[in-house]
């Protein structure tokens, strides 16, 4: 190393050279959090069970599962137009915390199971909400 490289060295980046660099860091990470912030959804896929409905409601029935809430949904074929409104309904059983989601297709005369589980919680709201520092 010359007498000016080892100079320059010993005297580090300096307050230009500092300041570049986190003026770069601070770049990235900004280009960074935009593409996350502003990121494509990602469709999943999983396993959904259809059948005869008569069968499904049996089965409900037996788990002591009432249903307490409905809805239209807006189903759609992937890669079509075509817009179908089917009822989604919620059935719950609440001394076991049990719960199913059904999707009716009615142009099929079938239901489907979009979700089923237990730990049934009503008062979740606060888990949504914006904490707030005191």
């Amino acid at each position: 190393m010359k007498k000016h490289d080892s100079a320059i060295a010993s005297k580090g980046m300096g307050k230009f050279g500092t300041q570049l660099l986190i003026t770069f860091a601070a770049t990235i990470l900004l280009v960074a959090g935009i593409n996350v912030a502003f990121a494509e959804p990602i469709w999943r896929s999983k396993p959904v069970q259809c059948g005869n409905p008569d069968t499904l409601l049996q089965l409900l029935d037996e788990a002591g599962e009432k249903a307490i809430v409905g809805a239209l949904t807006d189903l759609r074929q992937q890669g079509s137009n075509i817009s179908d409104l089917n009822p989604i309904y919620f059935f719950a059983n609440t001394n076991t915390g049990t719960f199913t989601i059904i999707e009716y297709h009615l142009s099929a005369q079938e239901v489907c199971v979009v979700g089923y589980g237990q730990g049934l919680d009503f008062d979740v709201q606060n888990l949504f909400e914006k904490k707030t520092e005191s």
